[in-house]
């Protein structure tokens, strides 16, 4: 378990029976936000396990919700404890690791999806947060991640995922301390830290050692449409704050890239393909020269691809951070891979397909 402190430097922790619980305090996980907005989302509801007698409950089992309402009553309960005092086997802590992890004080993170090892620095790993937004089953540390658009200017910082890098200090990777370091932050290019993608997911290196990964945008927002045979059109506002996730609209649909991560494009964001409509992106794989890559549910909870046509105007950053609306026409729906056959009758299918680099290319 990861413990990521605000300075660059963090420390994994055994997760043991041993091991002393050191419990998550929301006020501190949601202090960025609080500072900004005054608020944190949710209260900062951090998720502890429930047991009998521990901050007044009655039943074992489950999780308790901790928040910056209640923390002051509620956190000295568990606190000067180990893990013993709250699971009797290591197996018990192993399955209640989420929150064996917040009562020990493990980072809370941003919806993390995917990681992988750096083949050409084994000691590196980069780690794909899709979503600093708050959800039900706890609030990421404001500290280390952006959880939401923390003021009203049109440019600042947006809440669209992050790439985080891990360095080990061990040459091996086996010592219990790291340095990390926000790699690359989601958000229009023009917003302020924005390097051009959202809500990153799966990850995988090339040969050359450069790194691929696909978004996973929620469905309902895909070019600023809702998803259902009306394709209502959601409100895309940059001078909103807080959570403001309908801002991924701008993006279009899930896509797949490539981030340099040598020469004079390292870190940059570089678009390589669109999936179809209402679609999901997963799992690159390369394998030789070949990239393998899975479409997955095109056109989700939206009708087939039956011709129909939304339109929309959708307010977008220009790099300067000026804003301008872009006129967008898309289909509503799909009935992917046949569109590519031109046989319309058929239902969108979920596939897995080959990209490979046309003979003569570099």
């Amino acid at each position: 378990m990861a413990r990521f402190n605000p300075d660059g430097t963090g420390a994994w922790i055994p997760l043991l029976l041993t091991t002393s619980t050191n419990p998550n305090v929301p006020s501190v996980l949601g202090s960025v936000e609080i500072a900004s907005l005054g608020t944190a989302q949710r209260n900062g509801g951090t998720r502890l396990p429930r047991r009998a007698g521990i901050a007044g409950q009655s039943v074992d089992g489950g999780s308790f919700v901790v928040t910056t309402l209640n923390e002051v009553s509620v956190l000295p309960d568990y606190r000067g404890k180990t893990l013993a005092d709250f699971y009797s086997t290591q197996g018990a802590i192993l399955v209640d690791a989420f929150l064996a992890a917040n009562l020990v004080g493990g980072t809370p993170c941003a919806r993390p999806e995917d990681f992988e090892v750096n083949p050409h620095r084994p000691r590196e790993v980069i780690m794909a947060m899709t979503d600093g937004a708050p959800g039900s089953d706890g609030y990421p540390d404001s500290r280390i991640f952006v959880v939401a658009k923390y003021g009203t200017g049109v440019t600042a910082t947006q809440q669209s995922g992050s790439l985080h890098k891990v360095v080990e200090d061990s040459w091996d990777g086996a010592g219990t301390t790291f340095r990390w370091t926000r790699f690359v932050q989601g958000g229009e290019a023009g917003a302020a830290d924005g390097t051009g993608f959202a809500a990153v997911d799966n990850l995988t290196f090339d040969r050359k050692g450069d790194l691929w990964g696909v978004t996973d945008m929620s469905t309902n927002l895909h070019n600023g449409f809702d998803v259902g045979s009306a394709g209502a059109q959601q409100v895309i506002n940059h001078a909103l704050s807080g959570n403001t996730a309908n801002l991924v609209g701008v993006f279009g649909a899930n896509w797949l890239f490539v981030v340099p991560l040598v020469g004079p494009d390292a870190g940059r964001v570089c678009p390589f393909a669109y999936g179809p409509v209402r679609c999901e992106m997963t799992g690159p794989t390369f394998v030789d020269d070949t990239l393998i890559i899975s479409v997955q549910h095109p056109s989700e909870d939206s009708p087939i691809g039956d011709g129909t046509i939304l339109s929309r105007s959708i307010e977008m950053l220009k790099l300067d951070g000026s804003l301008f609306s872009q006129t967008r026409t898309v289909p509503r729906g799909s009935n992917w891979p046949d569109s590519v056959t031109g046989d319309p009758a058929n239902v969108p299918r979920p596939c897995t397909i080959g990209i490979q680099r046309k003979p003569g290319h570099k």
